[in-house]
């Protein structure tokens, strides 16, 4: 649990701020399961009208199935996520020039490899989408409300 105040030493009214997060993991010789889930409010902060309480909320689902003594691995995550008000995200700002608040939904699918226990290389492909009035991203010299990304990594650590 976070409780604290984020507003400006020259702002009138106070930005107290609550935010709380609770996640659960398994894990087991093939299996590595998450569940996230993170609620926030802050008062005075409100995107339409100053004065209300803004909120935020997320939640993420991940799995992980590890087979062939853990070198190989399939993996998956599903999220969503709304700060309507940004009091996360900062200024969100459209095609319009208009401000509106992050909501948006999405998943992962991926593939791991891992040539020696300390490193590993990842094939994934990411899909977002937003609400109808939050055409941010910009491909094909337009803007739009979904992006789909295709990411491979390489990662090793010492």
């Amino acid at each position: 649990v976070l409780l604290s105040d984020n507003s400006p030493d020259s702002f009138r009214f106070t930005q107290k701020r609550l935010y709380q997060n609770f996640y659960m993991a398994y894990k087991s010789r093939h299996w590595d399961i998450g569940f996230e889930v993170n609620v926030g409010l802050q008062e005075h902060t409100g995107l339409k009208d100053s004065t209300s309480t803004a909120s935020m909320y997320s939640m993420l689902l991940a799995g992980k199935y590890k087979f062939l003594k853990g070198r190989y691995a399939i993996y998956g995550r599903a999220e969503l996520f709304r700060d309507k008000d940004e009091i996360l995200t900062g200024p969100v700002i459209n095609e319009f020039h208009t401000l509106v608040g992050l909501h948006a939904f999405g998943g992962t699918f991926g593939l791991e490899f891992k040539p020696v226990n300390n490193s590993f290389l990842r094939l994934e492909s990411r899909y977002i989408h937003l609400w109808n009035d939050e055409n941010i991203f910009y491909t094909d010299n337009k803007y739009t409300n979904v992006r789909l990304e295709l990411i491979a990594t390489l990662g090793v650590w010492f």
